[in-house]
């Protein structure tokens, strides 16, 4: 159970994406990664998503409850 710390209206989580979608994280989860800038975009690759972390949003409710707002995986950002 998650319980937010008072006063809190938004908490943040960053987990391991193996730990939430398992270790087949792969069939289950794909992206495209651009290559260059927004001005000279030369390409664009699949995105690895190994040692990454999925990221969950949510508001706290006046009464401590929490609601999603968003979830959207990171790659690592050293690969």
């Amino acid at each position: 159970m998650i319980v937010a710390a008072a006063k809190e209206t938004r908490l943040k989580l960053r987990l391991p994406i193996e730990t939430i979608l398992g270790t087949n994280f792969a069939t289950k989860l794909e992206g495209v990664t651009r290559d260059g800038s927004v001005k000279n975009l030369v390409g664009s690759h699949s995105t690895d998503f190994a040692g990454g972390t999925l990221v969950a949003i949510y508001n706290v409710l006046t009464d401590g409850r929490l609601s999603l707002v968003t979830m959207y995986p990171e790659p690592d950002p050293t690969t």
